[in-house]
């Protein structure tokens, strides 16, 4: 049987004081029976929490799974919530000591719930072909909070954010050779839960946002994001990434070396932006910065040239700049960084290049760029990385390899590479059926939930290639997984899904003095097996970072499909996303009977709007202190709990709100995380 989580003894809230009175009034009064109602309140709860399942909804099309705690067998029904109607009936499928209710054959659009007799009733979620647009609209949110240099301000869910900009002097010189110069590298995202600025990992996470643009710009070209950039010449996707671009390209060097990052000596308290004063550097030049460098430049070039063709001339010239560096400086040459605190994403270059040399082949046709690549390629340890980040990203140089039009590639090399990634995407494919959970990664370490996102790059080029379901399927079960097929059954991202993080380890969040958090981000997840701690602290658990980011909104955009209906593109950006979605739902006009294991039911529209949603379960948590809030809960719960308690469970926990905490180190994430 899956681990549980230990945390699942925490108890609920004590009701507030003047509730408590009230309570003791009622048992002076004989009327002690009634208060048995506070105690089912939990008792039901909990039964709701042994179904674990993608809590921000399912596509039609697609995958459909949750897992069922406690038992291997019987029978399981999903309702539409408009009517309790019966949509599927299904029987469970053992995994262990628990069961999977696979209801994939449900193609029907609307609002549902899962029922197991003598388990309980899920939350509401939503079926619907736009139900990750929500998702996908506030994890890209999460990059526009991350901004540099700039006013952000931020409104979801009934709530607001604002930091004022800050580092404002970036960065000095000194370290460059030129100490008390200033030059110019404003602007860009932060990197994490602290205020640097690393090219290594700002390389993974643009290969990787802008593979998601080759793959899917049908869909994400005309969905509008909340930025200042709205509206204007560019798509809003490539709006948000060209901020990020114009940072790169300042953190290139006259010669075409790339210095590896911009931080101070030591990283700050939790203060906002504009409070960090300290000083920050260019650090100097890495081999595997620039190879980054060149790389994300060139695959940028081929996206922005029909916007922009000056500036795509400007990213490619920049990355014709950098390999040609790189091929004048053959060895693997790490970043000096003995002057900082931690030597943060330090890895060696031989999968950087390959990267590199991929994309400048792509981009230009060069011959001797595509040799370098096929030579460099095959003598990889692994020709496809099963499990990969910002210390291994040769799997973009692959992908862009294999699916390159372009002539003149090795018939050799070809096959070899596909044969890998099959394989390694078939054993993903594996993994996620044998997983009580879904979850295509066996390991679990720091910033593992990232991985589990990125899988989903692979399986996607699995999918392109042989036209196989079973890959995309394997993908909807990884986002499942994040967003409450989990062990913890909670949404891994902020603000968004079924008792989302509240307290993840972010200075902006942790100075602001803000409930909820900012929202729209993947928190890095457990270590190891079962100790993900929804607390500031945990930086080793509960942290957020670009790279993990751009795998969450990579994963989220093949399944996204673009409003449909008058408002089309121009919805609300950003928009509130609930633990059921935010979906509206039609009901079904045929009354049409269940659907079963062998078949669908009937479809039925659906809509939905955004903008007028604002049901973010992490924001129902501020209406739990009232006497009323306490009533209408004692009285749900004793109906709920007439039909379906059962003893000894537990309800899920919501940590405190915790006092920022001062002098962290996510610097232990940098030197612990994935480095070759």
């Amino acid at each position: 049987m899956a681990p549980r989580a230990a945390s699942h003894r925490v108890a609920w809230p004590k009701p507030p004081a003047h509730v408590m009175l009230v309570l003791m009034s009622m048992r002076s009064l004989g009327l002690a029976p009634l208060l048995g109602l506070f105690a089912l309140s939990s008792a039901a709860r909990a039964a709701d929490t042994d179904l674990r399942f993608c809590s921000i909804g399912y596509v039609p099309q697609q995958a459909k799974r949750a897992t069922v705690l406690g038992t291997a067998t019987g029978t399981f029904v999903v309702r539409r919530t408009a009517d309790s109607s019966e949509a599927f009936i299904g029987e469970l499928e053992a995994r262990g000591g628990d069961a999977t209710a696979d209801f994939s054959a449900l193609t029907e659009e609307g609002s549902f719930v899962l029922e197991v007799p003598g388990v309980g009733q899920s939350a509401a979620f939503p079926i619907g072909v736009e139900a990750y647009v929500g998702p996908y609209r506030t994890a890209m949110l999460g990059f526009y909070g991350w901004r540099s240099g700039v006013d952000v301000s931020i409104s979801y869910g009934g709530h607001s954010w604002f930091h004022t900009a800050g580092h404002l002097q970036d960065a000095y010189l000194d370290f460059l050779g030129e100490p008390g110069v200033i030059a110019d590298g404003t602007g860009g995202w932060y990197d994490a839960g602290d205020y640097g600025k690393y090219i290594v990992n700002s390389g993974i996470t643009m290969g990787l946002l802008l593979q998601a643009w080759e793959d899917f710009r049908t869909d994400l070209e005309p969905i509008t994001l909340q930025i200042p950039e709205t509206g204007g010449s560019l798509p809003d996707y490539l709006a948000e990434l060209r901020f990020q671009l114009d940072w790169m390209l300042k953190m290139q060097l006259d010669d075409g070396s790339v210095s590896h990052k911009i931080t101070p000596v030591d990283f700050p308290g939790f203060i906002q932006p504009v409070e960090d004063t300290e000083r920050r550097y260019f650090s100097p030049w890495g081999s595997a910065a620039t190879a980054d460098l060149a790389a994300t430049a060139a695959k940028a070039a081929r996206t922005f040239r029909e916007f922009d063709a000056s500036y795509a001339d400007t990213l490619q010239a920049a990355a014709l700049r950098s390999y040609e560096f790189l091929g004048a400086n053959p060895a693997d040459h790490r970043a000096d960084l003995g002057d900082f605190e931690q030597a943060q994403y330090q890895t060696s270059d031989r999968d950087d290049r390959v990267w590199a040399a991929a994309e400048i082949w792509e981009t230009t046709g060069d011959a001797s760029a595509l040799a370098d690549f096929e030579s460099r390629v095959v003598a990889l340890e692994d020709l496809v990385s099963a499990d990969w980040d910002w210390g291994n990203p040769s799997n973009l140089g692959v992908f862009t390899y294999l699916r390159s039009a372009r002539s003149g590639r090795s018939e050799s090399v070809v096959e070899s590479l596909e044969a890998a990634l099959l394989s390694v995407a078939d054993g993903h494919v594996s993994s996620g059926n044998a997983s009580s959970y879904g979850r295509a990664l066996p390991a679990v370490y720091w910033g593992s939930n990232g991985t589990v996102a990125r899988l989903c790059a692979t399986l996607e080029v699995a999918h392109r290639l042989t036209d196989d379901a079973k890959y995309l399927g394997t993908c909807a079960d990884q986002i499942a997984h994040l967003f409450g097929r989990n062990e913890y059954g909670r949404s891994q991202v902020t603000g968004v899904g079924i008792n989302p993080p509240l307290h993840p380890h972010d200075r902006r969040s942790g100075s602001d003095g803000i409930d909820p958090p900012y929202p729209g981000y993947l928190v890095g997840g457990a270590s190891k097996p079962g100790n993900w701690l929804d607390e500031q602290e945990s930086y080793e658990t509960n942290e957020i970072a670009i790279n993990w980011q751009g795998a969450l909104v990579y994963a989220l955009a093949g399944f996204v499909t673009a409003p449909r209906g008058p408002a089309g593109g121009a919805g609300a950006a950003g928009a509130p996303t609930s633990a059921t979605g935010g979906s509206t739902t039609t009901p079904n006009a045929s009354g049409g009977g269940p659907a079963t294991a062998t078949g669908g039911g009937a479809g039925v529209a659906s809509s939905r709007d955004e903008a007028a949603d604002d049901r973010g379960c992490a924001c129902r948590a501020a209406r739990r202190g009232s006497a009323a809030w306490w009533v209408v809960a004692a009285l749900a719960a004793f109906g709920a709990a007439a039909r379906r308690r059962r003893p000894g469970q537990r309800p899920v926990p919501r940590p405190a709100r915790r006092a920022p905490m001062v002098g962290s180190s996510p610097a232990r994430r940098r030197a612990a995380a994935l480095g070759t």
